[in-house]
C-alpha cells in the first residue's frame, strides 16, 4: 500500500501538476478517454488518481479512523463526474471485444463458466436478509433450467472439472451477457464508487448528512 500510494502521490504532484498545452496531448495512444483535451485529460486523471487513494486508504481503514478521515479526503478530490468513469476500451473489433465475451461466447467459447462459490455465496446472502431480493444474481447470471431466465436456486453455479461431488456440481448457469456484449466497456473507477467511498468514510467519521447526501 506505501509502495502504490507513492506513485499516486508522484502523479498527482508531479506528473499532472504540469498541465500540458493543447499540442501536447497524447492524441490516438490515449485509450480511456479519446477525444478530450490535453487540458481535460490532465484534470480528469488527477480525479481518478484520488479515487484510487481513496479506494486503498479504505481497504485499509479496518475501523481506524485516521484512514476513513484521510479516504474522505481523497474521495472529494475524487471522479467529480459520471462522464470521467474509468472504463475498459473495448469496442466490436476482433482485436478489442470484451474479454469475457470472448472467453464465454467468442473464439474462445467455453472457457469460462459460473462459479458455484460466487452463486452459492449470493443465494445465501439473500436467505439472510442482506440482499433485499436477487436483482444483483440476475444481473450477472441466467439460469439454464428456468424458463424465466431468473436465476432461483435452481440456477447453480460449476465447479472445476464439473465435479459433482462438490455444491454446484456442472452447473445449471451461464452469464448475463446483456452485460458482457463484445463492446461492452467495463467500470473500472467510477463516480459512483467515488461517491460510495464519502458516504462509508463520512458515516464512520461522525457526518451523517454528508454521508446520506453521498449515497443519494
Amino acid at each position: 500500500y506505501q509502495i502504490v500510494n507513492a506513485q499516486l502521490d508522484s502523479a498527482i504532484q508531479l506528473y499532472l501538476a504540469v498541465r500540458p498545452g493543447p499540442e501536447r496531448g497524447p492524441d490516438t495512444a490515449e485509450l480511456i478517454y479519446r477525444g478530450q483535451p490535453p487540458e481535460s485529460l490532465a484534470t480528469i486523471y488527477t480525479e481518478v488518481a484520488h479515487t484510487l487513494r481513496a479506494r486503498y486508504l479504505l481497504h485499509q481503514a479496518g475501523g481506524n479512523a485516521m484512514y476513513y478521515a484521510l479516504a474522505l479526503q481523497e474521495a472529494q478530490q475524487g471522479i467529480a463526474d459520471p462522464r470521467h468513469d474509468w472504463n475498459w476500451y473495448n469496442d466490436g473489433s476482433e482485436i478489442q471485444t470484451n474479454a469475457m465475451f470472448n472467453l464465454v461466447t467468442g473464439h474462445s467459447a467455453g472457457q469460462l463458466a459460473p462459479s458455484s462459490t460466487l452463486i452459492n455465496l449470493m443465494h445465501q446472502r439473500i436467505a439472510e436478509g442482506l440482499d433485499a431480493n436477487q436483482d444483483r444474481l440476475d444481473f450477472y447470471f441466467v439460469s439454464l433450467v428456468n424458463a424465466s431466465g431468473s436465476c432461483d436456486f435452481t440456477c447453480t453455479g460449476f465447479r472445476p472439472g464439473g465435479d459433482m461431488a462438490e455444491p454446484g456440481g456442472a452447473g445449471t448457469s451461464d452469464f448475463d451477457l446483456l452485460n458482457y456484449g463484445a463492446g461492452f466497456r467495463q467500470p473500472y473507477i467510477t463516480w459512483t464508487e467515488t461517491q460510495l467511498i464519502v458516504a462509508e468514510a463520512a458515516l464512520a467519521t461522525g457526518n451523517a448528512l454528508l454521508a446520506q447526501r453521498a449515497l443519494t
